[in-house]
């Protein structure tokens, strides 16, 4: 299923809502090109109007605008605490020579175990608070407070 049909699939299903929306401007559009267009521009009318997309009635009462903003905070924390995990490990401690006896290995094993146990410990109390911070981001950018699933359209 190719893309513009899934969203066609999508609106069928009231889950999302398309909308045009007049440009602001009639002179920021820029001029039609000769050759082929794709399938999304071939949807805007030369009436100057765009696509806008929007949460349909069955996205609301089936999940919400909350579980949509924690599934999007999630998703950009576990990216972020992967990417610094990476550069953890970039940075971390090389091992020493072959110089060291047996006892010495099995206390480096210990001492870097205990230290990667830490920064795991400090990489998920930061995760916590990237979650925290951009939950309030969120709800500020969305203008308030947001809505649980069940709990109605918000009206625009």
């Amino acid at each position: 299923m190719k893309f513009p049909e899934f969203l066609t699939h999508l609106t069928k299903l009231g889950y999302l809502e398309r909308a045009r929306a007049a440009t602001a401007l009639a002179g920021t559009q820029q001029p039609k090109k000769r050759g082929r267009q794709s399938q999304v521009a071939a949807d805007d009318d030369d009436d100057g109007a765009t696509i806008e997309w929007k949460w349909g009635s069955r996205a609301h009462a089936e999940m919400g605008e909350k579980a949509v903003a924690e599934f999007m905070v999630e998703f950009m924390v576990e990216r972020a605490i992967k990417d610094a995990a990476r550069q953890l490990r970039r940075n971390g401690p090389t091992q020493g020579g072959d110089e060291e006896d047996d006892d010495d290995e099995a206390n480096v094993g210990r001492a870097e175990r205990n230290e990667r146990e830490k920064d795991k410990a400090a990489l998920e109390a930061r995760a916590e608070k990237m979650r925290e911070a951009m939950m309030r981001d969120v709800e500020r950018s969305a203008g308030g407070h947001l809505s649980d699933a069940g709990k109605g359209v918000p009206t625009n």
